[in-house]
């Protein structure tokens, strides 16, 4: 492994829609910054996944079936607790932002295609603020 895929930082992307795992996936290993390290389509993948891959960063879909993005925030923070959770949602305003944000999430950023573009540089810059902080 050289130094610079060393660097990166490993992502969990989850999300129920393929297409937004494609384009997420797409965007951030383009950067160079990151690491795709797995991809889920629940909230329970992403328990599964984060337990097995214990990934840097979780970017996770905050409506999912089966079990939504904020129930699954205490379980990935309990199983890896140094991961970053951050909440990626067309609805920052939801209440279940503030329940995820209660329950361990990191930070919150929106899904709008137009912010999508600018994921890597949003991601990498509020993952930054998330680490000085001291906070996960």
């Amino acid at each position: 492994m050289d130094s610079t895929t060393a660097a990166r930082s490993r992502v969990l992307i989850v999300d129920d829609e393929p297409d937004v795992r494609f384009m997420a996936r797409t965007v951030l290993e383009l950067d160079g910054r990151y690491e795709v390290v797995g991809e889920g389509a629940s909230g329970v993948d992403a328990i599964e996944l984060a337990a097995v891959e214990r990934p840097d960063i979780v970017l996770l879909d905050l409506e999912m079936p089966w079990l939504h993005g904020a129930e699954a925030v205490p379980h990935i923070r309990r199983l890896s607790p140094e991961t970053v959770i951050v909440l990626w949602t067309v609805a920052p305003d939801s209440a279940r932002v503030g329940d995820a944000m209660a329950m361990g999430a990191s930070l919150v950023l929106d899904k709008s295609m137009f912010a999508a573009i600018h994921l890597p540089e949003r991601l990498y810059q509020s993952v930054m603020k998330v680490r000085r902080a001291g906070v996960r």
